[in-house]
């Protein structure tokens, strides 16, 4: 039978590098994995204060804090145990039986003993976890029950805690302290075990803290400024761009404007006071245009109106000509009333083409 819990064991705690040891302990026998070494006497177990912790627990994982082997199971150095100095740390369980019947999970009721998972550690499994994460060499660690039994420290001055800070912490669960030891401040920092319940904590002063971190805040800060600048740089270049580029794109139109291209056009991309500007600058270019096409259709107007005037003093030449011939043929003929009216229809032509008046006196007209 014993060799089939050893099995179990095995099964469920495979690995034991991490471990003390491991227990099934009764009042009649301890029982551990295949190849277990370390022995805990049964005899008198249910005097300790490891099974009490587990009765009290009622089928719950109990943690008992650091305690010495010796004065825990009253054993000497003699006996054929570990040594009555081992500090050593334990996890407690009444293991409770049960049976499955359809589904349903029935406590086995009966007159027989139930079993004590008893699972050590040694404090130096957390000294040496908690060596490799301390900030640097002038911090220390400590774990702490509620109640302020030690379960294991740096093993230096003034690790542990006094009651008045162990009770804030208690009250708090997790957080950050600062408490005075020898005149001198110390930062602690800490956490509670949702597992255990113990409060964990890693104490340093200010000054070892800022002498640790100190290098890589310097690193940090000159990346981080590093950083910034050449983003404000390029920030700086892409805002300087888009107020200068505007401003070259106008420069260069106003140039092409005063070589008489008036159809120069520039696109308004934004409606900012340089976009207004832009706008402006393409109505003023629009109405140069129409000017300079309605001026051009005056000119051509008056041009045409001067050749046509030109035209009307060149028709009536070819008609005097023409009268002054009827009228000497006429003269020639003796008809003197035809030529007296071919003269007066000549004088009436002269006037009409010298005339530039839209009004003009009848006596005028008459003579």
């Amino acid at each position: 039978m014993e060799k089939k819990v050893s099995r179990a064991m095995n099964t469920y705690f495979p690995d034991l590098k991490h471990m003390y040891s491991i227990h099934l302990i009764t009042s009649y026998s301890d029982i551990g994995p295949t190849g277990a070494t370390t022995f805990i006497p049964y005899e008198g177990f249910n005097q300790t204060a490891l099974y009490q912790a587990a009765v009290q627990a009622d089928g719950g994982m109990a943690w008992v804090p650091t305690f010495s082997f010796g004065d825990m199971f009253h054993r000497d150095a003699g006996s054929p145990v570990p040594s009555e100095n081992v500090q050593l740390l334990a996890g407690v369980r009444l293991l409770k039986l049960f049976r499955i019947n359809n589904g349903e999970v029935i406590e086995l009721q009966g007159a027989a003993e139930l079993p004590v998972l008893v699972i050590t550690y040694q404090p130096d499994y957390y000294r040496s976890r908690f060596a490799s994460v301390l900030p640097s060499t002038g911090a220390s660690f400590f774990i702490m029950s509620r109640d302020g039994q030690r379960v294991a420290d740096s093993q230096e001055k003034d690790s542990t805690m006094d009651d008045t800070s162990l009770k804030r912490m208690a009250e708090m669960k997790s957080g950050t302290l600062t408490i005075t030891r020898n005149g001198k401040p110390l930062i602690v920092c800490f956490d509670t075990s949702d597992v255990t319940g113990w409060i964990s904590g890693v104490m340093i002063s200010p000054e070892a803290l800022g002498s640790a971190f100190l290098p890589e805040v310097k690193s940090y800060t000159f990346y981080l400024t590093l950083i910034l600048l050449l983003l404000s740089l390029l920030l700086a270049f892409f805002l300087a761009n888009s107020i200068t580029k505007p401003i070259q794109q106008l420069l260069r139109a106003i140039k092409k404007t005063g070589e008489g291209e008036f159809d120069t056009r520039i696109p308004v991309k934004s409606y900012n006071e340089m976009g207004l500007l832009i706008h402006k600058y393409n109505q003023m270019n629009v109405k140069i245009n129409n000017l300079i096409e309605e001026n051009y259709k005056v000119k051509l107007r008056e041009k045409e109106t001067q050749i046509m005037s030109l035209n009307i003093q060149l028709n009536p030449h070819f008609l005097y000509n023409t009268l002054n011939i009827m009228n000497w043929t006429a003269l020639e003929n003796e008809q003197n009333e035809l030529s007296a009216m071919i003269v007066s229809l000549s004088s009436m032509l002269q006037y009409t083409s010298a005339s530039n008046q839209d009004i003009g006196d009848l006596e005028e007209d008459l003579i």
